[in-house]
């Protein structure tokens, strides 16, 4: 099995979870804007929910500040030095590539395709915070933030049927495959409306007519849910705040036979779910307009 990023912070993920709190709950303030994690040598942004996931739970443990990451070698070229005792964090990168001998055997565009295989290399990196200087003229990370419109946009463009009113709470109905809401005025807050509303339609996504997802498992599904919305909030820019239900989240970690190939799949399907909808801005033109400005600090 090919290593991944996530595996040496895998345990602590679990841990968490048994405990009735999931790796994105703390420390998470509702707020607009977010600083999304890119290399400081090439200024591109990480992706893939398992370098999302490693790089902010490593933040958070840590309180790093900078959205900045490096290799050793990269920091060295810089000019700088990881401080001495400092961990790094894993990042991994995906390449296809065809087998010596299967290469022999090609004799098409189609047979070749059909011995790609995919392989996983992890790489370290460390955090800004973690050398003995700032990276100079470092590249800085894209500050992105939308509101309410914009996610109703999205939905609207991805297909979702939703209705406002009748009640105070948000939910999912597979049978009428649809997502009902309370009124946007009845949110204690528009950020509390957006992750309401995202965490519901990470649910939606999981109908037979689009991913089809395995919903049997209630708990396990508000993980997807609860995961997916704020891997959409941290690649769209949207303010996030938890809503999950502490007692779910143990439960689901408490009665998973197999804990490590049960929080792959679910964070799997969390990614997929969250680029279904993200794919579905971009084909509507969502993400080509400007975000909302956001207030200059004093």
């Amino acid at each position: 099995m090919n290593k991944r990023a996530i595996d040496s912070i895998r345990d602590q993920i679990l841990e968490a979870l048994t405990q009735g709190r999931a790796p994105w709950q703390k420390g998470w303030k509702p707020g607009r804007g977010v600083l999304q994690p890119l290399n400081g040598k090439t200024g591109r942004q990480y992706t893939g929910w398992a370098n999302i996931v490693s790089l902010f739970f490593s933040a958070e443990l840590n309180a790093y500040s900078s959205p900045r990451w490096v290799t050793f070698k990269q920091a060295k070229e810089a000019g700088v030095c990881v401080k001495k005792g400092e961990k790094g964090t894993h990042v991994e990168f995906w390449k296809s590539y065809i087998p010596k001998k299967a290469k022999e055997q090609i004799e098409s565009d189609e047979d070749e395709k059909g011995r790609k295989r995919l392989a996983c290399k992890v790489y370290t990196v460390f955090n800004e915070d973690q050398l003995d200087g700032p990276l100079a003229d470092a590249p800085e990370a894209e500050t992105v933030s939308r509101n309410i419109q914009f996610v109703l946009d999205m939905a609207k463009a991805a297909g979702v049927k939703l209705a406002f009113g009748g009640g105070d709470q948000a939910y999912y109905r597979p049978g009428l495959d649809m997502v009902r809401s309370p009124n946007l005025d009845q949110y204690v807050s528009e950020e509390e409306a957006i992750a309401t509303l995202c965490h519901e339609f990470i649910h939606w996504t999981g109908g037979k007519a689009r991913l089809d997802r395995d919903t049997s498992c209630y708990a396990t599904e508000e993980l997807v849910a609860e995961a997916g919305a704020w891997l959409l909030a941290v690649e769209l820019g949207l303010p996030f705040t938890p809503q999950n239900s502490v007692n779910y989240l143990a439960n689901w970690a408490s009665k998973t036979k197999d804990a490590e190939k049960a929080l792959d799949k679910a964070l799997s399907d969390a990614q997929k779910a969250a680029r279904y909808l993200a794919d579905a801005a971009k084909q509507a033109g969502l993400l080509d307009e400007a975000p909302e400005a956001l207030p200059v600090a004093a």
